[in-house]
């Protein structure tokens, strides 16, 4: 049976890369002596995967995994388990028993929402700015995004943009939906 777990990173633990985030996983999963599935042949290792990396830096509240168990493992102990071993800044909050045949967690994601918090001085004209500014871009079908190696027009994958105040902070929040 496959357990899907939606988990939170926050803090410090924010700047681990994704390879180093399957190592802590398997780790916690062997400290909190649960019983997870192996892999057969010369060197086993847990049958894990990850939805797509989260860029090193950023903090989630949505982040998820998928983890092949041994029958007989109840998902809220397993995940309760789990909790009490991490260090502070990455929680568990659901845990999902995957039918059978569904698709693992990288497949499963359609979309993400980013938020990015923008701190100015005078939070209304730099909200009436950012506002303009989102407006073009929608109105534009290309947007172009480099990487190292190539460019991309990302204009076709971004459902929505919305910006809006930000409570927490003078500044403004901008959430755009993938």
């Amino acid at each position: 049976m496959t357990f899907r777990f939606k988990f939170s990173r926050r803090g410090p633990v924010r700047y681990l890369g994704h390879l180093d985030m399957m190592r802590y996983f398997q780790k916690v999963v062997m400290k909190a002596e649960v019983r997870a599935k192996y892999s057969e042949g010369f060197h086993p290792h847990q049958l894990m995967s990850f939805a797509y990396p989260l860029g090193v830096g950023m903090e989630t509240d949505g982040d998820y995994m998928d983890l092949e168990m041994e029958d007989g493992n109840d998902p809220d102990e397993v995940m309760k388990a789990l909790n009490s071993v991490m260090n502070e800044g990455v929680y568990i909050s659901a845990v999902t028993v995957l039918r059978e045949g569904a698709q693992n967690a990288m497949a499963a994601v359609t979309a993400a929402t980013y938020e990015l918090i923008l701190e100015c001085d005078d939070p209304i004209e730099g909200r009436l700015i950012i506002e303009k500014a989102v407006e073009e871009m929608l109105a534009s079908d290309t947007i172009m995004a480099d990487s190292k190696k190539t460019s991309k027009n990302i204009r076709p994958g971004i459902f929505e943009l919305m910006v809006e105040p930000n409570a927490d902070e003078q500044g403004i929040r901008l959430y755009m939906f993938l």
